[in-house]
């Protein structure tokens, strides 16, 4: 499958905070056993590599048939990733046939190792066949929301989602999330990123 090169670093900053399940440990759409923070980041790190962001695949080479599920992991933080910032498991669903993308996103940690109920929606995603990762567009894109609370705080998201896919058949997910992260009656933008592997 023909891989591009993107001419935008707009993704690369996500690498610093992203977590992501990786190489064989994947385990598709099963659910998965909740994590420390620090294994997250731990796993991040080997996917990460194994997937660089500046190689993506062409959207118009994509398969046309059959779905696929990613595991991974998803972070969001709001403008400073190093004071606060919460990663959750990742399920992604694909169909190929359709483009539709949906999933959900569970079992959040923050960087003091505080657990978060809840869980966030992924959902009207879709596949745009005709996008140009060379001019940094999308190749899927879908909707983040939820609600997640630990005993002394409640995180409203209200998000969106871009990505693409990398390796052989689109083996890999990627991509960064924009939106708006609420904290009891503050608003702040929402930043962070995602990975995930069939």
């Amino acid at each position: 499958m023909t891989a591009k090169v993107i001419k935008t670093v707009s993704v690369l900053g996500v690498a610093a905070t992203l977590s992501a399940c990786g190489g064989s440990g994947s385990t598709g759409g099963v659910p998965q056993a909740p994590q420390s923070f620090e294994q997250l980041e731990a796993q991040s790190a080997a996917l990460l590599n194994k997937y660089r962001i500046d190689s993506i695949n062409d959207p118009s080479t994509l398969r046309v048939t059959g779905s696929s599920d990613y595991a991974g992991v998803m972070t969001l933080h709001g403008e400073d990733a190093r004071q606060f910032r919460v990663s959750g498991q990742m399920n992604l669903n694909v169909n190929f046939a359709t483009n539709a993308v949906a999933g959900t996103v569970s079992n959040f940690v923050d960087l003091q190792e505080t657990r978060y109920t809840g869980t966030l929606a992924i959902g009207r995603g879709s596949i745009d066949r005709a996008s140009n990762p060379d001019d940094a567009e999308p190749t899927f894109s879908a909707a983040l929301n939820g609600v997640l609370t630990s005993e002394t705080t409640s995180l409203d998201i209200d998000g969106l989602m871009r990505g693409y896919f990398q390796g052989e058949d689109a083996a890999a997910v990627q991509g960064f999330l924009s939106g708006d992260l609420s904290v009891g009656s503050a608003t702040v933008p929402l930043f962070g990123g995602f990975i995930g592997e069939r």
